[in-house]
């Protein structure tokens, strides 16, 4: 988990993604998929922005909800996986423009 705490994260180029009552919804081109997130992921999802760490994105939602630090790095670089997985985002070792 350490690892990708130190990671860029940015949103894929070719995506598609608007925000609906709070929740955003994703399409990924290659596969036709829409991906809906909710209220907290698409938080976490609109602070993206390819200069920032998924620690940064950790600090910004510990000041967000009353959760423990642990228990978001944990979560949020679990949702950060899964959605690199599904071509959602990227990661780097620098920022990414």
């Amino acid at each position: 988990m350490s690892s990708i705490l130190n990671k860029f994260v940015a949103r894929a180029d070719n995506i598609a993604y608007r925000t609906v009552a709070d929740e955003a919804v994703i399409m990924t081109p290659a596969d036709s998929m829409l991906h809906e997130l909710n209220e907290v992921a698409t938080s976490i999802f609109a602070n993206i922005n390819g200069k920032r760490t998924v620690r940064e994105l950790c600090k910004l939602a510990f000041n967000e909800y009353e959760v423990e630090m642990a228990r978001l790095e944990a979560d949020i670089s679990t949702l950060i996986g899964e959605l690199e997985k599904k071509n959602i985002l990227q990661l780097s070792d620098a920022p990414i423009n």
